[in-house]
């Protein structure tokens, strides 16, 4: 009965056909193709009911939230969360070299994504030989550097963004994060990133 519950759902959802011969039901797996076929009627679906989900969050109180992450996939998922508005500029204080060589297993992804949404990021770095040597042989698109002295921030990474700060910390083996949502201490962090920038040197 289990099995014929579950191929009974399959046929439902258009993966086994069926016919009958001599009294004997024979069953049989459709295109591995259509699975394919049924995920992107779902996102479709997804995406028919984004716009009004977006509305209905304009009626909920803007209310501060702090999600503190562990690990690398931790990490990994404040970076995602950098790149889902399009359009955005992004203010990065660290983020140099470690930064790079740390996020090298996803940043592909991350740097196509951040691509497509045209998200634009200012950083500000430590002023050391290595960083300027490190940034020199590379070239990434939509990024604008600036070094400062003074300050290490070769092992953490502040991200201003939309309505949200994000604090990132990549000591190898104890890697976390947290994303504070608050408009206000966005505004603050953004002013302080400003005048920074304008010291700042290319």
């Amino acid at each position: 009965t289990t099995v014929y519950g579950v191929i009974n759902s399959l046929i439902s959802k258009g993966l086994i056909s069926k016919v009958q011969k001599e009294g004997t039901m024979y069953f049989s797996a459709t295109n591995p193709i259509e699975l394919l076929n049924i995920l992107d009627q779902k996102r479709e679906k997804l995406k028919s009911i984004i716009p009004e989900l977006e509305k209905m969050k304009e009626f909920i109180p803007s209310l501060q939230k702090v999600d503190f992450y562990e690990g690398k996939n931790g990490v990994k998922t404040i970076t995602n969360d950098i790149i889902t508005v399009r359009k955005e500029n992004v203010k990065v204080i660290g983020a140099g070299k470690k930064w790079i060589e740390f996020s090298s297993n996803f940043s592909t992804i991350y740097y196509r994504k951040k691509k497509e949404m045209e998200v634009t990021t200012n950083t500000i770095i430590s002023d050391t030989l290595e960083e300027r040597d490190f940034l020199k042989e590379k070239k990434y698109k939509n990024s604008n550097f600036r070094f400062l002295k003074g300050i290490d921030v070769t092992t953490s990474a502040t991200f201003i963004y939309q309505d949200k700060v994000s604090f990132v910390s990549y000591e190898i083996g104890n890697e976390r994060g947290f994303i504070i949502k608050d408009k206000e201490f966005n505004k603050v962090q953004r002013i302080l990133f400003d005048n920074l920038w304008k010291i700042a040197k290319e």
